[in-house]
């Protein structure tokens, strides 16, 4: 090859990588405009969808006023829980629970679970079965036991074994008082 003939390949070869560049350039700059437009198109329906969601929760959400109590929703949106369902509901998740136990376990809770029980149950638990009162009742025994035990030893004494269910009634009186006194002073009750 010719000199001539070499630099007229070298300009021929430049300008080719020219027009490639200006190419590559002017296809980069569409593929970004391209990518700008569907980025712009994703975030206006992103927005759009985000708004719509907002209004729909706004729309379907019970408002402030209505969980204060007002009756500013209509009658159909209103969903009040009646005892009877909740006594349908109750009896159904007993016998989904109940269908699980083995049968002395599925007779033990039918007879718990028993109407009457239950609310003798629970009106010893409120009353008579209160914690403190149980925990004082046996802090006490405990107490007087041991100090009744030790004293009647050292003087040669039998215990006739009513001495523990006395000390249990003293400390069970004093838990009750306990209780009493802090439902009237702080107007709560312990649970």
């Amino acid at each position: 090859m010719s000199a001539p003939e070499k630099i007229q390949s070298s300009t021929e070869h430049t300008s080719n990588n020219e027009a490639l560049d200006r190419l590559a350039s002017e296809r980069h700059n569409q593929l970004r405009d391209a990518l700008e437009k569907k980025a712009d198109v994703a975030l206006s329906s992103e927005q759009t969808s985000l708004e719509s969601a907002t209004r729909h929760a706004l729309d379907t959400a019970p408002s402030i006023a209505d969980a204060k109590g007002n009756d500013t929703m209509p009658a159909q949106k209103r969903r009040l829980i009646t005892q009877q369902q909740r006594t349908i509901a109750f009896n159904k998740q007993m016998e989904s629970v109940q269908h699980e136990m083995s049968s002395h376990e599925r007779q033990f809770s039918k007879f718990i679970h028993n109407k009457p029980v239950e609310k003798t149950s629970d009106t010893l638990a409120a009353t008579i079965a209160r914690p403190n009162a149980l925990l004082a009742g046996s802090i006490c025994a405990f107490i007087l036991v041991t100090i009744l035990y030790f004293i009647a030893k050292q003087y040669g004494y039998r215990l006739s074994g009513f001495e523990t269910i006395a000390a249990f009634a003293f400390g069970w009186v004093l838990g009750i008082i306990y209780d009493y006194l802090h439902t009237l002073i702080s107007g709560k009750r312990h649970r």
